[in-house]
């Protein structure tokens, strides 16, 4: 048998993804556990997760200094029972155990706009979109500007296209990340 281990941030976002084999998992901070976590606040043998019969999981702290959290309820030497899935705290690590006996979501489907970020994302299209905003932004100007030549209106002008593109470039950036 095997759990599945997946190190989580405050959102739930995974980092890492370990799969490990055996019924008993033990966490800590050595190098002989099966899940070595480098904190400084887990102990050497902080805690151990059993993997019981009918995809059971049990969490039993070690007698730790910090203790193991489970949700908000903190277990020092003693055990628990979990759901698969749950999140476990060891220090100010964050633990998702899972069996992988039991099934997962399907795929998600791709969408046209997952190919259009990635097409978007290319620093050519970029380029080009710059050089339409630059121009689009120079017509802007000079119709404003036709027959009352003012070099602060030009200046004023390209400054708030040059801000508002500025914008997109960092919205765009954060939607291709």
């Amino acid at each position: 048998m095997a759990v599945v281990v997946e190190v989580v941030d405050v959102a739930g976002h995974r980092h890492e993804l370990q799969r490990v084999e055996g019924d008993e998992l033990r966490v800590g901070r050595s190098f002989d556990c099966d899940l070595v976590v480098p904190d400084p606040y887990v102990d050497p043998q902080h805690c151990r997760i059993l993997l019981g019969e009918n995809a059971a999981l049990e969490v039993e702290d070690l007698g730790s200094l910090n203790g193991t959290r489970l949700r908000s309820r903190l277990l020092q030497g003693e055990s628990r029972d979990v759901e698969s899935g749950t999140v476990i705290t060891v220090g100010k690590t964050r633990l998702r155990v899972s069996n992988p006996a039991l099934s997962v979501p399907p795929a998600t489907p791709l969408t046209r706009f997952h190919f259009f970020v990635e097409w978007a994302g290319k620093s050519q299209v970029m380029l080009f979109l710059l050089a339409i905003v630059g121009v689009i932004a120079g017509f802007q100007t000079y119709y404003r500007t036709v027959g009352e030549f003012n070099a602060s209106d030009v200046i004023v002008g390209w400054l708030s296209q040059l801000a508002v593109f500025a914008a997109i470039v960092g919205f765009w950036s954060l939607i291709v990340a």
